[in-house]
């Protein structure tokens, strides 16, 4: 397990200032899985051996980089997101990107670590790798994290504890798994219904994509496999039948309910929902995924959509576009083709 030992020292108080901002307490929230209290503990590292320490939990798959942002017409810069535990609490170290070796760290909890510890400066703390994220971020647990999430987006509600039923675990297999995830703060139980905390939904991440997807091609499942790389579970969001007829100027082959079906059977694909008819942006705010993937050919400006959850204070959600696709492979080509068939049979 790596170690960091380290001495309380004051800053410059700061930290409250910037941990209350917005953008920085959603992507607190967002990759750690709580809400930060209102400012940090400073430690002043012992020696060069906890400085490679923390070079080494910079490497980990736990690190999490936060991308500079534009908040309120001023720029701000990027940090470094880690979950660790502080003698026994959970927290996270916060690094700003561009001085990640500095021989003096700053990190978060949900609570007063000075008071919670009894801390004072000159204090010794030591800082360990969160164990409770290697074990929930190990594949069987986090697929049961992510079956959670499936269900929600597919049927619209959390399951009910005594109906939720998975293929790839007996009944005491899983009962046993939720009570882990119970005792830790991953899931709650409200009215008979199991919810993931933000806590629980911090061990897996989310790539959203969305189109029309109609007359599925080789081209459609290229992009799909493309954006599941960016994550551990893939979501699709298909335009809405009235939304296809104001962008392309007809209806969809299959109805918006056939084409849910259809891509839910897909296997890459973790769950498949209905757009927005009027405000295709505000499911990003309902998801809150942590990369948009556009195809190569979506005309959506990515630029837009990152002023968009730039302004939303959400710089945890990157964008991406995809660079490459299957050239000549498009629903509208395959509509011609059929039409000129049709029209080259012999009457």
């Amino acid at each position: 397990m790596i170690q960091i030992k380290g001495e309380v020292t004051s800053g410059f108080g700061r930290g409250a200032k910037f941990v209350a901002m917005p953008p920085y307490r959603n992507s607190i929230k967002h990759v750690l899985g709580f809400n930060p209290y209102p400012g940090t503990l400073n430690l002043k590292l012992q020696d060069q051996k906890d400085k490679q320490s923390l070079l080494q939990l910079f490497k980990t798959e736990h690190a999490r980089r936060i991308r500079g942002f534009n908040y309120n017409e001023k720029d701000y810069g990027g940090i470094i997101l880690l979950p660790v535990e502080v003698q026994g609490i959970i927290g996270g170290i916060v690094a700003p990107d561009r001085t990640s070796h500095s021989d003096t760290i700053e990190l978060v909890a949900p609570v007063m670590l000075r008071e919670s510890l009894n801390l004072e400066d000159g204090s010794k703390v030591i800082v360990r790798e969160s164990e409770l994220y290697k074990q929930y971020s190990r594949r069987e647990n986090k697929e049961l994290l992510m079956e959670l999430q499936r269900y929600k987006y597919i049927h619209g509600e959390w399951p009910r504890k005594d109906a939720f039923h998975v293929p790839f675990l007996s009944e005491d297999e899983l009962q046993a798994r939720l009570n882990g995830f119970l005792r830790d703060n991953l899931i709650t139980i409200e009215t008979g219904f199991l919810k993931l905390t933000p806590f629980g939904k911090s061990f897996f991440t989310i790539a959203l994509t969305g189109g029309v997807y109609d007359l599925l091609h080789i081209g459609h499942f290229h992009t799909l496999k493309k954006a599941k790389n960016f994550a551990d579970f893939l979501l699709v969001v298909l335009a809405r039948d009235s939304t296809v007829m104001k962008t392309k100027k007809r209806k969809p082959i299959n109805s918006e309910q056939e084409r849910v079906k259809m891509m839910q059977l897909i296997r890459i694909v973790d769950a498949a929902v209905l757009g927005n008819p009027t405000n295709f942006l505000s499911i990003i705010n309902d998801i809150l995924p942590d990369v948009i993937v556009l195809g190569k050919d979506q005309s959506m400006d990515e630029n837009w959509i990152i002023d968009y959850v730039d302004a939303q204070g959400f710089p945890f959600i990157n964008v991406y576009r995809l660079d490459s696709e299957i050239e000549n492979h498009s629903t509208t080509a395959i509509i011609e083709r059929i039409k000129a068939m049709l029209q080259n049979e012999p009457k």
